[in-house]
């Protein structure tokens, strides 16, 4: 008689085969995918006015390069913030940014805003290992982003992007807890995704 996996299991085997299909797929990647993603989301916040303060991401490893897209926000006059962590097992606090602003890096090796002041987003853009077609993100299993999500939306309205490869979607629904927070759309080269 078989063993049931718990959730936990689950999750690190579809994030072990997550994290080589994002490594085949940015091994792949052309130069004009990060200005893709640029063009659809620009798009998108030409009908959102009431996003003004939105929440990026210094692209490490293999995550899909939002830094255009951060350049082109600033260039419209939208505020730029970027996540640092303040401690294990709490949500994420974001720091204003300037593209000119100094970063140093902060735990896990990314890297932080030196200065500014902490500041709430009205857009999170994030990265992920995986989404689904439900909607659910599969992160890197520190729960921070989830943690932030949860706390933020309780407060005020906020939108939550995840930002990927369109070939990061799973073939199948993700394994999810539940305290984990589905996100509103993944940007992707091919566009916004939606979900309900």
């Amino acid at each position: 008689m078989g063993s049931v996996l718990s959730i936990q299991s689950k999750k690190k085997i579809f994030r072990e085969t997550a994290h080589i299909v994002r490594q085949q797929l940015h091994a792949k990647v052309s130069e004009r995918t990060p200005l893709k993603l640029r063009d659809f989301l620009l798009e998108f916040l030409r009908s959102e006015p009431q996003v003004k303060v939105v929440a990026g991401y210094m692209p490490i490893n293999t995550e899909i390069n939002i830094l255009p897209s951060l350049r082109a926000l600033a260039s419209i006059g939208i505020t730029l913030c970027l996540p640092v962590v303040s401690e294990e097992n709490h949500p994420l606090k974001f720091k204003s940014w300037g593209l000119n602003g100094d970063l140093v890096v902060g735990k896990f090796g990314v890297k932080v805003p030196k200065s500014g002041k902490f500041i709430e987003p009205d857009l999170i853009l994030c990265p992920l290992l995986s989404y689904d077609a439900l909607g659910n993100r599969l992160g890197y299993g520190g729960g921070f982003y989830d943690r932030t999500i949860g706390k933020l939306s309780a407060e005020r309205n906020i939108l939550v992007f995840g930002c990927a490869y369109a070939g990061q979607l799973s073939c199948e629904p993700l394994p999810v807890d539940n305290w984990d927070c589905k996100v509103d759309g993944v940007l992707t080269e091919e566009g916004i995704r939606f979900f309900g």
